[in-house]
């Protein structure tokens, strides 16, 4: 239960959600059997990207547990690989590092890995997503974005391998938690709370934390999640709220749509519900007239 400071769900934003929710996951199932669009009716779901309910069935997503978590299950640098592979976010890219036995299966060449990627930027190929990107004002000018990222986010973890092994692969997988992966990265260089919970995200679809005894009661505080749950509140739409408080509105808000929709959403860990409540709080502001995604929709099946 909440403390008397927690406030009270707006009951219309909760039935908002409830169908957003079951809107955006009709979308998936009718695309995915083949049936023809428009597979909805509403004009932002159908001019606008929005992620899926269930982050694993973004297209990204579905590529990196197929081609990455699924390849590699049981190797022992498995975490490195999704570090590298979220922090790239881009399917041709990470194949190109595969092809040429640049990926961190026996070691890893921060040097080579990185410049690899500059050089299929240099020749007009498309390297990155949006995503996850650092901006350019970051990086020095003597380095390209590839090889700053794999020389000064991705190489220095290897320095806490050792931690790293001892948590995700020692650990009894029922005493693991996505709170204590994420502690793994506290200090690291550009792992922030964000980028560091789209990698640990990842680890929960396979062997390093699918077990993790927090998977529906805890997720990383995200700005646009934030956002989606002050509104849903009422509260400042820019307030900051401590990590439990969160934990505490994502669970309780899960419930209470769900006993609208009058069924349980299944497979869905409460990661999951905060990247609903970005998705949500996009929806709202398009409603709204105060802003729009950023990303008009275009079907696309191959990258």
């Amino acid at each position: 239960m909440f403390d008397q400071q927690a406030g009270v769900a707006s009951i219309d934003l909760l039935r908002t959600m409830a169908y957003f929710v079951s809107e955006r996951d009709f979308i998936r199932t009718e695309r995915e059997v083949g049936a023809p669009g428009p597979w909805t009716e509403d004009d932002i779901l159908q001019m606008y990207r929005f992620c899926n309910v269930r982050r694993k069935h973004d297209r990204v997503s579905k590529w990196i547990i197929e081609n990455v978590i699924n390849r590699y299950a049981d190797h022992p640098h498995l975490w490195f690989m999704i570090c590298c592979a979220r922090w790239i976010n881009w399917p041709p890219t990470i194949q190109a590092l595969m092809d040429r036995k640049y990926w961190p299966v026996d070691g890893f060449d921060p040097i080579r890995f990185g410049r690899l990627i500059d050089d299929r930027v240099n020749s007009g190929k498309k390297s990155w997503t949006g995503a996850y990107m650092i901006t350019a004002r970051q990086v020095p000018k003597d380095l390209g974005k590839g090889e700053f990222i794999a020389t000064h986010m991705l190489n220095p973890l290897l320095q806490r391998q050792e931690r790293f092994r001892m948590y995700l692969e020692v650990r009894i997988p029922q005493w693991r938690s996505v709170e204590g992966a994420m502690e793994l990265f506290e200090g690291a260089n550009g792992w922030g709370t964000f980028m560091t919970g789209q990698v640990v995200a990842d680890m929960t679809y396979c062997r390093l934390l699918n077990q993790a005894r927090d998977l529906h009661s805890y997720a990383p505080i995200g700005p646009g999640s934030t956002r989606g749950l002050n509104r849903m509140y009422g509260r400042p739409l820019d307030q900051r709220i401590p990590q439990e408080r969160f934990n505490q509105e994502l669970v309780d808000t899960k419930d209470k749509v769900e006993d609208i929709l009058k069924y349980k959403l299944e497979d869905h860990t409460l990661h999951d519900w905060q990247n609903c409540f970005c998705e949500f709080d996009k929806y709202i502001r398009a409603r709204n007239g105060t802003g729009r995604p950023r990303t008009i929709y275009k079907p696309e099946t191959a990258f």
